[in-house]
């Protein structure tokens, strides 16, 4: 069995079993320290392994990851780390049956602020979609959220920017 540091070492490898067997200390004590090792020189941001982790983490049952994610950004904020951070929940909230309302709401906050040509900017948009797509998170905030998402979409439909977003941003009409 792997220790709680290598875990994330080969992480389109990992699954839910590997992960489920780790407390939560123990889990994060690998988790931020991996996706810090991202951060480090000009590596290309594979979105899907952070999709994948958001969702297995959320699957194995642990809660509240997105609020240690929020304070992980905060930490050192940048632009990468908060598209790392919005990969990592668009992944989360799939499977979640929570959801931080303050990580919820910086991230709805920050669609008005960020350049909209920016990954950030995609990646928010995609992981407020599955905070309100999911049907196992209970929150008053999703009709205000999907109210937001849907007027991006406007804006993307007339801009043309990230089409791909724009698509998955349609179910929710």
């Amino acid at each position: 069995m792997k220790v709680p540091n290598e875990i994330f070492a080969n992480a389109k490898d990992v699954n839910e079993s590997a992960i489920s067997v780790f407390s939560r200390a123990e889990l994060l004590d690998s988790l931020l320290p991996w996706l810090d090792s991202w951060l480090v020189g000009s590596h290309y941001l594979d979105f899907e392994v952070f999709h994948y982790i958001g969702i297995l983490i959320a699957d194995a049952g642990f809660e509240r990851i997105d609020a240690d994610l929020l304070r992980w950004y905060r930490h050192d904020a940048s632009a990468k780390r908060y598209e790392i951070m919005c990969d990592f929940l668009w992944g989360y909230w799939k499977s979640a049956k929570t959801a931080d309302p303050e990580t919820v709401s910086t991230l709805l906050g920050s669609l008005d602020q960020l350049p909209k040509t920016s990954g950030g900017y995609g990646m928010s948009l995609l992981a407020l979609h599955s905070f309100v797509a999911s049907r196992r998170i209970k929150s008053e905030e999703k009709e205000k959220v999907r109210a937001n998402l849907l007027r991006h979409l406007e804006y993307l439909r007339e801009t043309g920017l990230h089409e791909g977003t724009a698509s998955f941003l349609e179910e929710l009409r």
